[in-house]
């Protein structure tokens, strides 16, 4: 028998009229008074008061006798529910009712006083918005800072294997700076996923550029992965390696 009634929320007494506040503070303090008492009586209005007061008194029975003193002694657990149950939720109906009288007069207060706080709350909207597109702002700038950082980065490591790879000053789309395909799927994970990149190795396989021997003595070059193939598929020719990367 625990109450279980979702009040509602009022704003802070700071928004509210002074008489109005007052009134929400009465139906805070009414709440508190309920809460309270069914908090010390919570044995008693549960559901299950005869179980816990029967668990009560077993328990106590086993500790008196172990000790060698008389297990019937005393006014039982049960006997103490049983007696004060009906007692306890006299109180608590009253409280309740005087719960609900307070929260009746403030939420009429409330409602009477809500068109005028509109103009403040209006003027609150705005001025967050305003603050909420220069801070998008400056998350965008900084987004494609850390783009641009991260993608020049992967540059100069692809450019350290022998892969081809363009420099690109300014700013970008945030990358890996290891090459791996990114897939954050928010801003935040976006970001911890480019720092997180930059321990990581290389997410492709290096291909560097080789220089090739044509039998007449004339060289070409390409990706080592295609002049081996090449050798390997016209079974030489005369064609050799002669040297790894540029």
């Amino acid at each position: 028998m625990i109450s279980r009634v979702d009040h509602p929320e009022y704003p802070p007494a700071d928004r509210l009229p002074d008489d109005v506040a007052k009134l929400v503070a009465a139906r805070d303090a009414a709440m508190e008074r309920l809460r309270e008492f069914e908090d010390a009586n919570a044995d008693v209005l549960s559901d299950s008061w005869q179980t816990i007061a029967e668990a009560k008194d077993i328990k106590a029975a086993v500790a008196a006798a172990e000790a060698g003193k008389d297990a019937f002694a005393g006014v039982s657990e049960m006997t103490r529910a049983r007696e004060a149950r009906p007692r306890v939720i006299g109180v608590q109906q009253v409280l309740r009712r005087a719960l609900n009288k307070a929260e009746r007069a403030a939420n009429r207060a409330v409602i009477r006083c809500a068109e005028g706080m509109e103009p403040g709350l209006r003027s609150e909207v705005e001025s967050a918005a305003e603050a909420a597109e220069a801070a998008y702002s400056a998350y965008l700038a900084a987004r494609g800072a850390l783009g641009g950082a991260a993608a020049r980065l992967r540059t100069v490591r692809l450019w350290a294997v022998g892969e081809h790879a363009v420099w690109h000053e300014g700013e970008a789309s945030p990358v890996r700076a290891d090459g791996g395909q990114m897939r954050a799927q928010n801003p935040l994970m976006e970001i911890r996923e480019v720092v997180e990149s930059l321990d990581a190795p290389l997410a492709i396989t290096p291909d560097p550029t080789v220089t090739v021997r044509r039998p007449d003595g004339s060289t070409f070059q390409l990706r080592q992965s295609q002049a081996q193939a090449l050798i390997s598929g016209s079974n030489d020719h005369g064609l050799e390696i002669i040297s790894d990367g540029e």
